[in-house]
C-alpha cells in the first residue's frame, strides 16, 4: 500500500505545482478527505501521510509562488494559533517528557501550523475563497 500511498502523493503534488495556489488547496483538502490517513510511508521512525507529504508541497508552493509579492503579516489569530500549540506542547512536555512527544508534536505541527499557513497564504482575496 506505500507504492499506492506515493503515487496518490506524486499526482497531488504535480497538481499543486501546475495549479494556482487557491487550487492547490483544493487538492490539499481532497486528499485529505478521500484518502484514508493509516496508509503511511514510514521514514524511520517517522510516518508521513499523505497529507503531510502535500502540505509541504503547497506551503513551498505558495511561498515561492512569483506573485505572492506581498510580505506575510501576523494577525491576532496567526499569533493565538501558534502560541497555543507552543503551550499545549511545552505542557506535554512537562507533564510527560521524552522523545515520543517532540515526535508526536511534530506530525502535529505539520497537519495544524503548515496546514493553517497554507492556507492562509493560498486565500488573499475574496475571489480566491
Amino acid at each position: 500500500m506505500q507504492s499506492l500511498t506515493l503515487i496518490v502523493v506524486a499526482v497531488a503534488c504535480v497538481l499543486i505545482v501546475m495549479l494556482k495556489p487557491r487550487y492547490g488547496l483544493v487538492v490539499y483538502v481532497a486528499v485529505l478527505t478521500l484518502y484514508p490517513t493509516y496508509l503511511t510511508l514510514p521514514l524511520g521512525t517517522v510516518d508521513f501521510t499523505a497529507g503531510r507529504c502535500v502540505v509541504l508541497v503547497l506551503l513551498l508552493r505558495v511561498i515561492l509562488d512569483r506573485s505572492f509579492s506581498t510580505v506575510l503579516r501576523l494577525n491576532r489569530i496567526d499569533v493565538l494559533t501558534v502560541s497555543l500549540f507552543t503551550w499545549g506542547t511545552l505542557a506535554l512536555m512537562i507533564t510527560v517528557g521524552g522523545n515520543m512527544v517532540l515526535e508526536n508534536r511534530a506530525g502535529a505541527f505539520m497537519d495544524t501550523i503548515f496546514a493553517y499557513f497554507a492556507g492562509r497564504m493560498a486565500i488573499r482575496t475574496r475571489s480566491d475563497l
